[in-house]
């Protein structure tokens, strides 16, 4: 599966409401909260995630701590 950095980046900028400058330049390993990612948001995300790239994530891969930070997003796309 080919995973498009810029599709994630508006993917997590319309889940948090933000604009997809300011995710593109975050440091991939700062916290997602500091834009408002909270549980609620992480569920939205991993819904558009697995719509978009047809895939499923296991339940032990849907806790905030796993895909709080864009490495972390990244790194579990890869795993599927």
């Amino acid at each position: 599966m080919e995973i498009y950095k810029e599709d994630v980046y508006e993917i997590i900028s319309n889940v948090l409401e933000c604009e997809v400058n300011l995710i593109k330049q975050m440091n991939p390993d700062d916290d997602l909260a500091v834009c408002g990612m909270d549980s609620v948001s992480v569920i939205r995300l991993i819904v558009l995630l697995e719509e978009r790239y047809d895939i499923e994530f296991q339940e032990d891969d849907m806790y905030i701590g796993k895909i709080n930070t864009l490495n972390k997003i990244f790194e579990l796309l890869k795993k599927y």
